[in-house]
């Protein structure tokens, strides 16, 4: 699996515009993809899974997992099935970041930015093998969802990664606190639904997760998010 990292998207999580980036950052970052891809050992696994619905309660009868929240509801609502997916870098993105921080300062905010920038395009990646694969069983696929986001509650992070027996396959697992390890990786749902089967409401709610918007921010209820996109601004320089 090729690394892929959006020079645009580096310099966004740190906080300024290509334009204004100096010949020295530009070369540093530079670097540190190419640092990157030597160390990177990228990995994704995935399972799909039926959907039974309670009310408003989401369930996954094959493995008696509920998918609590409004926004489950609003994401999976108007689904038959869903996929749920994990991705990471591998331990030694990890371990050279923490490296470059405590002797590189300026090294290690710019890897960083670079790793988070390269687990993005890696989440595209996993995510886009499962909108083909819905598509050729006739399924529609929403956007990804990750636990953390709006009231999807991160605590749901241990059940997925015991699904998705993500140790074993990628290497991934997760701290009390529900952080993930490596901590450049993502686990996430898809809702996938039939076009012909969904109720008006369903098809209105699908579509405001489907793949209609290239930005995904201005679809995102986290508007205070540091790295929230709007045109060409920034709103904050912390990351």
């Amino acid at each position: 699996m090729q690394l892929k990292v959006d020079i645009k998207e580096v310099y966004r999580y740190l906080g300024i515009k290509s334009m204004e980036a100096d010949a020295a950052t530009a070369e540093l970052i530079d670097r540190c993809i190419c640092e990157l891809e030597e160390i990177t050992e990228p990995r994704s696994t995935s399972r799909i899974f039926g959907i039974e619905k309670n009310g408003k309660e989401i369930i996954l009868p094959e493995c008696g997992l509920p998918l609590e929240g409004a926004d489950m509801y609003e994401l999976l609502g108007g689904c038959e099935y869903c996929s749920i997916l994990g991705v990471t870098l591998g331990i030694q993105v990890d371990r050279r970041i923490d490296y470059y921080s405590r002797t590189q300062l300026s090294k290690g905010l710019i890897l960083n930015a670079c790793a988070t920038a390269a687990v993005e395009a890696l989440c595209e990646e996993a995510e886009a093998r499962v909108q083909q694969q819905a598509a050729e069983e006739g399924l529609t696929a929403t956007r990804r969802f990750s636990p953390g986001y709006g009231d999807f509650d991160v605590a749901v992070q241990h059940s997925l990664l015991g699904i998705l027996d993500a140790y074993k396959t990628i290497g991934l697992t997760a701290t009390e606190s529900c952080m993930l390890v490596p901590r450049k990786s993502v686990t996430a749902i898809i809702g996938l639904y039939r076009e012909e089967k969904s109720s008006g409401m369903d098809k209105a709610r699908a579509g405001r997760y489907g793949q209609c918007s290239e930005e995904k921010c201005s679809g995102c209820g986290m508007e205070q998010c540091e790295f929230r996109k709007d045109g060409d601004i920034i709103e904050s320089k912390k990351f």
